[in-house]
């Protein structure tokens, strides 16, 4: 059923539309399309919320981290070329999401 969680583990068949990246050794599975702001040191990069494979469900919660981006093409007009969207800058937790109806919330 789409209410129900498909496992008590984050694995691959919880991927979204938005596609994933890696960050040392860990696969995170996009929450949302990446969006430019600034990061702790003030400089341009990009985000996106994103869930941890291997991660475990707390009752219908799971743990939703921010996915940060180096700009490597400042210069570029092409989105795709802005940054290497495989492999992440930093991760750091941000809060809960809730699984519901085969999605997640904030």
């Amino acid at each position: 059923m789409e209410n129900e969680k498909i496992h008590d583990v984050i694995d691959e068949s919880y991927e979204q539309k938005f596609g994933s990246t890696e960050f040392c050794g860990d696969t995170y599975l996009l929450l949302q399309d990446p969006f430019m702001d600034n990061n702790r040191f003030g400089e341009a990069a990009y985000f996106a919320r994103a869930i941890k494979v291997g991660d475990k469900f707390d009752d219908d919660q799971v743990k939703c981290y921010m996915v940060e981006w180096k700009i490597v093409d400042p210069e570029t007009d092409d989105g795709a070329q802005a940054c290497d969207w495989d492999e992440a800058e930093d991760v750091e937790f941000e809060t809960y999401v809730y699984y519901e109806h085969g999605h997640f919330g904030f």
